[in-house]
């Protein structure tokens, strides 16, 4: 069995509606790379059908992986959790929400090439309540604080891709509530 290179991590919470959708993207942007990948998916106490469709993609794909929270705790304990469990190389972390294009991985994976650590990026327009935007607003702050802020890149979605040097010095984040 080929060593996994790249983990996506997906938190989700209620995504049921998405999943299906967004798993088949992802694998169609995955599989062209031509790495061994994982899909993870973290259920941040979802109460719709989320976890029965996490279930049923699993037991379709043997790529895919389900964490489930017993209750929700919140995205950035969902990531700490996702970027613990990670077993690829590369992780890239996505919205379960279809707000982050799957078509954009191969640039983020690209940067590798070019050596940075951390790529992170940001929609440039969202279609989301304040009281959504501002929580990612804040998490993304504390990434950019507790990590690696040497040979960091920006670009044009809320993705992330981080090399495991920089993943160890994230150890702290998010730990409260787990």
């Amino acid at each position: 069995m080929k060593p996994i290179e790249i983990s996506v991590v997906i938190p989700v919470f209620n995504e049921e509606g998405s999943l299906a959708t967004l798993h088949a993207d992802l694998t169609r942007v995955l599989a062209r790379q031509g790495a061994a990948y994982e899909i993870l998916f973290i259920d941040d106490g979802s109460r719709d059908g989320t976890l029965e469709v996490l279930a049923g993609l699993a037991a379709a794909d043997s790529r895919v992986r389900a964490i489930s929270f017993r209750r929700n705790f919140g995205k950035a304990a969902a990531l700490s959790v996702g970027f613990r469990e990670a077993r690829g190389e590369a992780v890239i972390t996505m919205d379960g929400d279809l707000q982050d294009d799957p078509a954009e991985i191969p640039d983020f994976l690209a940067q590798l090439v070019q050596g940075y650590d951390r790529v992170s990026g940001w929609k440039r327009k969202r279609h989301d309540p304040l009281s959504k935007t501002w929580p990612s607003r804040a998490t993304m702050a504390a990434a950019a604080t507790l990590c690696s802020r040497k040979k960091t890149k920006s670009h044009a979605a809320q993705t992330r891709r981080v090399r495991p040097k920089a993943r160890r010095s994230c150890k702290g984040w998010a730990q409260r509530g787990q």
